[in-house]
């Protein structure tokens, strides 16, 4: 793979500096990958991992002047690619080493690596056996530099191959990168810095400095149920004054608790310092501490940043008690499943003269029930009155049940001021007609019996899991 995106991404990381008003919330993107696209495999000399390695004397001898180099990270292993001054591939070192953002360390080439020398001028290349050593040496003018030594054996030749050079490395993620190819718009990756690793081999040295921080505006707090594709519960924070701008984001099944650094989502904690709006990198991800003392919840989190200051943070938010009840009755809608075979969510929606609803649910089979506030994807629900979109704080109290031509559903609507709207929906579940046409192949039907959702096509019944029904 050509390394022709490097520049590229330097030129956005320089841009991206500069937009301080380019913060990052998490959310869940109703989009997914089509399930037909397999990423191109990224192998070396296609037999990585493989005892099938090619038999062949070198017809020349590899090159050992290195122009440049690269990283990518597929499926666990990472690849690490040597170029010289032409841009010709002429060395490749593959190894897993279990991490996501560190290369270094020491290397055998055997069957969990492999190292492989090109001679671009003779379009050949050897397997080699040995070791192989990946050392940091120093942050580098636009990536971090490395040091990288091998002695290699080809053992039908009887001959040893040396290869010693440093280089600055790019390392980026490589299935990101195929999807900027072929999918940039189901996965929001458009330029080379979506997809790039910042590699973290520096050591850092705590340098004793500890700053404290409260903010005193309360925390923007995101507490979406089902947020990503794998339907995982997790929560984001942030807060903004004329010092910091800081979001918290962790993935838990519970909102107040002690977490470690595992349960950080690093996508989406960050840190900048806003008097230059520069991003303060963080190192070490300490810890960050839960707790709700009644209608505030207080979050304290402690980063090691790469400079080696240790960042304490404090931030409040306060939930909204009850201030008012209204009720949002007989509201028409239809039950919308666009989205049931991919995310397992169901939109309800529902208007009338006073006001709209949009409800979407994480449905149960049948889409019968009581739902709790896990089970609803707080980011797609929305209250409007009078054309006026509201503040939703959460949804609660969800009941679904059916009736002739649909379903009924009664919800809690609590707005970030405090007034709580009992909301109440006639939702239409239209059946799709089926097409009798012997040349094509029938539509599917749905319809309810013994009030089961049952999908039936081509004469066989199946649930909303797509299990066969008897």
């Amino acid at each position: 793979m050509k390394k022709f995106f490097t520049l590229l991404c330097a030129a956005v990381v320089a841009l991206s500096a500069s937009a301080a008003t380019g913060f990052s919330a998490k959310r869940s993107e109703k989009k997914q990958i089509p399930a037909e696209f397999t990423v191109p495999a990224r192998q070396i000399g296609q037999s990585i991992f493989s005892s099938r390695l090619e038999r062949r004397a070198l017809a020349a001898e590899p090159a050992r002047v290195v122009a440049s180099a690269q990283c990518q990270l597929y499926q666990g292993a990472w690849y690490l690619d040597a170029f010289d001054a032409s841009d010709k591939l002429i060395a490749e070192f593959g190894f897993v080493n279990g991490k996501e953002d560190q290369i270094a360390g020491s290397y055998t080439a055997d069957n969990k690596s492999a190292m492989v020398f090109h001679v671009p001028a003779a379009g050949d290349s050897v397997y080699l056996t040995g070791n192989f050593e990946i050392a940091y040496v120093s942050a580098g003018t636009q990536y971090p530099k490395y040091h990288i030594s091998a002695t290699g054996l080809k053992d039908s030749l009887n001959r040893s191959f040396d290869f010693d050079f440093e280089a600055e490395i790019f390392a980026f993620d490589y299935q990101k990168y195929a999807y900027s190819l072929y999918y940039p718009d189901y996965c929001g990756i458009y330029f080379d810095c979506d997809y790039e690793i910042e590699l973290d081999d520096a050591p850092v040295l705590p340098t004793g400095d500890t700053i404290r921080h409260e903010f005193v505006l309360p925390a923007d707090f995101s507490d979406y149920t089902g947020g990503d594709s794998e339907g995982a519960y997790w929560f984001q924070t942030m807060s903004q004054d004329a010092n910091y701008h800081f979001s918290l984001c962790i993935n838990t099944n519970s909102l107040v608790g002690i977490f470690s650094s595992e349960d950080f989502d690093a996508q989406y904690t960050y840190l900048y310092a806003m008097a230059d709006t520069s991003a303060i990198k963080i190192k070490e991800y300490k810890s960050a501490t839960v707790s709700q003392n009644g209608d505030t919840i207080i979050f304290v989190t402690e980063l090691l940043a790469k400079t080696g200051d240790v960042y304490i943070f404090t931030q409040k938010y306060f939930a909204p008690s009850v201030k008012q009840e209204f009720t949002l009755s007989a509201l028409n809608g239809e039950a919308d499943d666009t989205y049931l075979a991919y995310y397992g969510t169901v939109d309800f929606t529902g208007e009338n003269a006073n006001g709209a609803v949009v409800l979407s649910l994480n449905v149960k089979e049948g889409f019968v029930g009581t739902y709790t506030a896990e089970e609803v994807d707080l980011y797609y629900c929305s209250l409007t009155l009078n054309g006026v979109k509201q503040e939703l704080f959460s949804v609660s109290n969800v009941v679904v049940v059916a009736e002739e031509g649909g379903f009924f559903v009664t919800a809690d609507f609590l707005l970030k001021s405090g007034d709580l709207y009992h909301v109440s929906i006639h939702a239409a579940y239209t059946e799709p007609q089926a097409i009798e046409n012997t040349e094509v192949e029938l539509k599917a039907v749905k319809r309810f019996e013994n009030g089961q959702l049952i999908i039936e096509k081509n004469g066989v019944k199946y649930n909303v899991l797509g299990a066969q029904v008897r």
